[in-house]
């Protein structure tokens, strides 16, 4: 696991704030960045989105922190409203998310 952690930097994985992504965009080319099938982005112990089916990544590793914010009880595509493509294209689409260490308000009722 060690060897794999040191090839991958020697690859240039690049500084992505604290954010792991599946699968690893540094390491594919641009062939297969244009056909990401289900790009997940988390954090760990806090939570992940993934975008189901293909999704064009070119260009998106040099942005992601930009684009993706997660953060406890929150995630926020292009926070940046200005930066958002149209609807369908870049991750302008439906997702799944994944929050961890999130609980419900004390007052709201959980007997159902």
């Amino acid at each position: 696991a060690e060897e794999e952690e040191e090839e991958e930097e020697a690859l240039g994985e690049p500084d992505l704030g604290g954010l792991f992504v599946q699968p690893k965009l540094w390491l594919l080319n641009s062939e297969e960045l244009r056909c990401v099938q289900d790009l997940c982005i988390g954090r760990p112990d806090v939570g992940s989105i993934t975008f189901d089916g293909i999704t064009d990544c070119r260009g998106l590793l040099e942005h992601l922190t930009e684009f993706v914010v997660i953060g406890l009880g929150e995630v926020l595509v292009y926070p940046d409203q200005r930066q958002k493509p149209p609807l369908g294209r870049g991750l302008n689409k439906a997702a799944r998310i994944v929050l961890l260490q999130c609980l419900p308000k004390a007052s709201e009722d959980l007997s159902d």
